[in-house]
């Protein structure tokens, strides 16, 4: 969602970062014509100035940044990995800035910096200022490639997301339910009454639950109706480490919670985005501990539902359509499988389940 309403930035960020680098580098400068005119007391003081404005700026540019990569909604995986690149180096280089300027506070204060020997002051300074201006420089290089490379933020959320495959027609060969997709994801489109696909394309976990394929013929509607009655997962074959999994289904005769699963290893291990009633939910399950990242809102309507999460090395974000509803963060974690989580009673109606492995360059 636009921020800045009467500009044509998509967002604040690239109205937020470019003075913080500025200041930063500035900064830099500014130290080393101290150091060379040490009677000038003035530049000491302006250095300290701009390394605090500098770090002031960086946490903001921060802020900007992750709320424009959850604007940017359901976006490709190769991007959610990009994004995630860039955020894990703008947080080092947010925490560098603050160390710089706390550092710099501290030899400004006459009780602590008169007892720090003036050369351990000097290298202080200098190590951890050329540490930040690099690290300036590598956020800044990830994040011309989210603009560059992937034109991230260059066109409206959504505009380029492809639209999604038209129902065959009578005349066309049947379609193969599990195919594979470029880059080496998977994609399961079953077709309506077809309860062999169940057992061919995915493996179904029963938890504390029971699940069954409809196999009525004569069937309208689109996708695979399946008849729930407690905890069941759906898993695609192989295993995947960072990844984007995506369902469509529609849950209009059914009751409970329904979610998107990755990294699962087992009943006590995974991760999932889910639906509960009005709200949704991003969780990580291990063993007997039950963590919530986080929680955003859900949907009562009737009707086809599109979720998806995706979860790249501790970045884990979970969508409804195409718009980031929940942000949350964990240690990476071990690669799994993926698929569907279904626990609650009745008929859910899954149209398409797909996952895509996330770009590790």
């Amino acid at each position: 969602m636009p921020v800045l309403t009467v500009s044509s930035l998509p967002n604040a960020h690239p109205a937020v970062i470019h003075f913080p680098i500025a200041l930063l580098l500035t900064a830099l400068a500014v130290e080393f014509v101290a150091l060379r005119l040490t009677h000038h007391g003035w530049l000491d003081r302006t250095a300290s100035l701009l390394w605090i404005l500098g770090a002031v700026g960086s946490g903001a540019a921060f802020l900007t940044g992750r709320a424009a990569g959850d604007g940017l909604g359901l976006v490709s995986p190769d991007v959610q990995a990009a994004l995630a690149r860039h955020a894990n180096l703008a947080l080092w280089t947010v925490a560098a800035a603050g160390a710089m300027a706390l550092l710099r506070l501290v030899l400004l204060w006459p009780r602590v910096g008169t007892r720090i020997h003036p050369r351990v002051g000097v290298a202080g300074k200098l190590g951890l200022g050329l540490a930040v201006v690099a690290l300036v420089g590598f956020t800044a290089d990830r994040g011309g490639t989210l603009v560059y490379r992937y034109g991230a933020a260059v066109t409206a959320p959504g505009e380029t997301k492809p639209e999604p495959p038209s129902a065959p027609a009578a005349s066309e060969p049947r379609r193969v339910p599990l195919t594979r997709v470029p880059g080496g994801g998977l994609r399961w489109s079953p077709e309506p009454g077809d309860a062999a696909s169940l057992n061919d394309a995915v493996t179904v976990i029963a938890g504390a639950g029971v699940i069954t394929a409809e196999t009525a013929t004569g069937e309208t509607a689109a996708g695979l109706a399946l008849r729930a009655d407690g905890l069941a997962f759906l898993l695609l074959p192989g295993e995947f480490a960072d990844v984007q999994v995506e369902a469509a289904f529609d849950p209009t005769d059914f009751v409970g919670t329904v979610g998107v699963l990755h990294h699962f290893h087992d009943e006590g291990s995974y991760g999932a985005f889910a639906l509960v009633g009005a709200a949704s939910r991003l969780s990580v399950r291990r063993g007997d501990g039950f963590e919530v990242l986080d929680e955003g809102r859900g949907t009562r309507g009737q009707g086809e539902v599109t979720l998806a999460v995706s979860s790249v090395g501790s970045h884990v974000k979970g969508f409804l359509g195409s718009e980031t509803v929940a942000h949350g963060h964990t240690p990476a974690l071990p690669a799994g499988r993926v698929g569907l989580l279904i626990d609650g009673r009745g008929t859910l109606r899954v149209l398409e389940l797909r996952a895509e492995p996330a770009s590790n360059h």
